[in-house]
């Protein structure tokens, strides 16, 4: 009984109107129907957002097919959401995605996301994209460190080995002082860590793990 009415339901001719539609729609904006008042003219938010939705209406034949998709998510790289097992997989696929959107690294295969290359591009674009990385990655210095030069709050999503790393701390310290409540207790206690942060917003001084009966607050105030 629920496989006729699963049946029904592929073959009510609104349903396949609808799907035929979207795909049609996606693949009209693809071959640059966008670009009717300007050649070189991206989708509007609302076209894009429009377009990508309809990949869900699309077959999974057509979410497997790598040249369509790559089309897609060259003009929305959140349309890697609907693409197939194997396609989330695929390199150049994803490093397409990600060099445009670097949280789109969430919507990769595992193992991408424990792909040094691709992960240090998601980065590279948006720093808070490591919280979407391998455990190996948050872990590699040269990755946490590209995130860091870009967003130094994007410790809170690094090892805690490198959040106990005074180099990298003093990293993340020269992005924003906002990176002291992410490291390690061992460096919120650390003068010269807590020094860095306070220098540029004295409030920060909250998030340190001082001693204050043998510290002269006004000296780490005052970068005296």
């Amino acid at each position: 009984e629920d496989e006729n009415e699963k049946e029904q339901e592929e073959e009510n001719p609104f349903t396949l109107a609808l799907k035929e539609a979207a795909r049609n729609a996606i693949l009209d904006r693809i071959a640059g129907l966008q670009a009717k008042t300007s050649p070189h003219k991206p989708l509007t938010g609302r076209q894009t957002k429009q377009t990508t939705g309809a990949l869900k209406y699309v077959s999974e034949e057509l979410r497997a097919n790598r040249a369509f998709m790559l089309e897609c998510v060259q003009k929305d790289p959140k349309a890697l959401l609907y693409a197939g097992p194997e396609l989330k997989n695929d390199y150049e696929l994803v490093m397409c995605a990600v060099t445009r959107n670097g949280l789109c690294l969430e919507l990769a295969s595992s193992e991408l996301r424990n792909n040094p290359h691709i992960v240090k591009a998601a980065v590279t674009q948006k720093a808070r994209a490591l919280k979407f990385a391998s455990d190996n990655c948050k872990d590699t210095e040269e990755i946490v460190l590209a995130a860091l030069k870009n967003d130094g709050v994007a410790l809170m999503f690094a090892s805690e080995r490198l959040k106990n790393d005074k180099d990298t701390a003093l990293v993340a310290l020269a992005n924003t002082g906002e990176a002291l409540q992410h490291m390690s207790p061992k460096l919120r206690k650390d003068h010269t860590t807590v020094l860095a942060a306070a220098r540029g917003n004295a409030s920060l001084l909250m998030h340190a793990d001082l001693d204050w009966d043998k510290i002269n607050a006004v000296k780490f105030v005052g970068g005296r």
